[in-house]
Parts: C-alpha cells; sequence; structure tokens
C-alpha cells in the first residue's frame, strides 16, 4: 500500500503574478478499482481515497522551489489526476509575454 503527497511550485514567474492550483476529493482514477485492502473491517491507514488541502479551494503555488505547496495526498495508486490552474489578475505583473515552468513533487512511502 502507497501513501503519497503531491506538492507543487513554480519557478521563474513574473514579478506579483499569482498562480494558483486545486483538485478535488477523490479525483482521478483509483488503480486497482477495488483492492483486498477496502474490504478489510479495519483500514489502518484508512480510505483509499485522494483528499485535496484547503478542502479542494484554490491554493497559491509559490514561485521558491523551497517553499513547494501541498496541493493533495491519496493513499493507494492514483492515474489521471486533474490539477486545475488559475491566474489571479494583477495590475502589478508587467504586460509582457513570460515563460515559467510548474514542478511536481511527489513524496510516496510504502506502507
Amino acid at each position: 500500500m502507497y501513501f503519497a503527497i503531491v506538492y507543487i511550485h513554480a519557478q521563474n514567474a513574473p514579478a506579483n503574478f499569482i498562480l494558483e492550483a486545486r483538485t478535488y476529493l477523490n479525483s482521478g482514477k483509483r488503480f486497482p478499482e477495488i483492492s483486498l485492502y477496502d474490504a478489510l473491517p479495519l483500514q489502518p491507514l484508512g480510505p483509499r481515497d485522494l483528499t485535496p488541502e484547503n478542502g479542494g479551494n484554490y491554493i497559491p503555488v509559490p514561485n521558491d522551489r523551497s517553499q513547494a505547496i501541498k496541493v493533495f495526498e491519496f493513499i493507494g495508486c492514483r492515474t489521471d489526476i486533474p490539477v486545475q490552474f488559475r491566474i489571479r489578475a494583477s495590475s502589478l505583473v508587467p504586460a509582457r509575454s513570460s515563460n515559467f515552468q510548474i514542478f511536481y513533487t511527489v513524496v510516496g512511502s510504502v506502507l
């Protein structure tokens, strides 16, 4: 059984640029759909659910790799987990094209 936490951060975003991310409770595809673990009367790690941070509301994504923010965690295996991004408007961001990167860090453990 796996326990995974997913963190996100950006790099090279313009000053005052506000990127936010979120996902939803139990989003993505659970693999396998049904497991022997699901049938246990007492599940020591809890159910094999995906739990978004902040109740599924948008979370500001830091523009600093030393401050990556937790976006969600899950127990078991999952694929195709959608992460929705939005950019909050700000008149403080320079009006020019810019490229920035979004990084995901997955911290997992086998339990």
